[in-house]
């Protein structure tokens, strides 16, 4: 399944993973339940209920039975604060597992493109995880393998430091002419490029030499 959205922050004191959300509904219906009951059992007793819209009490006995029953409703809804009454609501929502899913993938895939930034390998995992999440980024860190690879190739035939950073800039000016600026996979690629020019550099010009791309 491919998620190109992040689901947006909870408001109010709701907020936290949907497992949490959904104990502190259900320990705001127990609670709401049990003052209900207290409320009937009350009434049973006194004969007298309270006129939510008025707060007088009336003989129970004056009322129709579907007037208690809506009575009884109305204060049930009063004793449950805004605040509560919005962790209910997120707690009911069909779509809150996949908003936060989305949530937990998205700051994933964020520090994998971290990584792609500064150049760094990817692991066989998060190879695995952007191909099944994040397809077009997964497209993107294949051609950012692929042309740190052409350049490693090139390095280690080159006879010089002068014949490596010139096929280094060579590989940077195709990049630059291949893909536009406003495409910020450039950023990936270029990257990728520079990473596998100062990894020659540190292990030496010699042809000898095998490179570690991007260790």
């Amino acid at each position: 399944m491919a998620v190109s959205s992040i689901g947006g922050a909870y408001s109010f004191s709701g907020g936290g993973s949907v497992a949490s959300i959904r104990k502190r509904a259900d320990a705001i219906k127990n609670r709401v339940g049990t003052e209900s009951e207290a409320r009937k059992a009350e009434q049973e007793k006194t004969g007298l209920i309270r006129n939510p819209d008025t707060g007088e009490m009336v003989e129970l006995s004056s009322i129709s039975e579907e007037t208690r029953v809506r009575w009884n409703e109305r204060e049930e809804m009063n004793s449950i604060s805004p605040g509560e009454a919005y962790i209910l609501f997120k707690a009911a929502d069909p779509n809150a597992e996949e908003v936060e899913r989305s949530k937990e993938l998205g700051a994933k895939a964020a520090k994998i493109q971290d990584k792609m930034l500064a150049g760094k390998k990817l692991s066989g995992s998060e190879k695995e995880f952007l191909r099944e999440h994040f397809p077009d980024l997964a497209a993107k860190a294949a051609r950012m393998e692929q042309e740190a690879k052409q350049l490693e190739k090139k390095l280690q035939c080159c006879k010089s430091k002068e014949e490596a950073q010139q096929a280094y800039m060579d590989a940077k000016m195709g990049i630059m002419n291949a893909v536009s600026k406003k495409d910020g996979a450039i950023l990936f690629y270029i990257a990728a490029l520079d990473a596998t020019y100062s990894k020659y550099l540190k292990q030496g010009a010699s042809s000898e030499n095998k490179l570690d791309f991007l260790a």
